[in-house]
């Protein structure tokens, strides 16, 4: 059970920063797009922004600091990487106690992580 856990917590961390990566790229892509548009459409040209477009761009700007930053994802993925190390400590710790040979790698300190 332990071990599904842990494949399902890895996995879904290295989903979770695949997808986390995908995204920045398409924002960026979003961004360097919407940068251009007035230039490619002859009637935006000549408008001006509109209310509901100047808080979108606000919205995108601080979207785009926010990924910069990227807190929230490191935060989530430290969060996922202890949640691992505690698994594997206490499943080196329980081989110790039983005394038999485990099949499986074992890390017992900080410095063999």
């Amino acid at each position: 059970m332990a071990t599904l856990s842990q494949r399902h917590v890895l996995s879904t961390s290295l989903r979770s920063q695949k997808l986390s990566n995908n995204h920045i790229l398409l924002f960026q892509r979003v961004v360097r797009l919407s940068q251009h548009l007035h230039l490619l459409i002859p009637l935006v040209r000549s408008s001006a922004l509109r209310q509901e477009e100047e808080q979108l761009r606000a919205r995108l700007e601080a979207t785009e600091d926010e990924l910069r930053r990227g807190n929230a994802s490191k935060g989530r993925m430290n969060e996922m990487w202890g949640v691992v190390g505690q698994r594997t400590a206490l499943k080196a710790r329980e081989g110790m106690e039983t005394g038999g040979e485990g099949k499986e790698w074992a890390i017992v300190d900080e410095e063999g992580l």
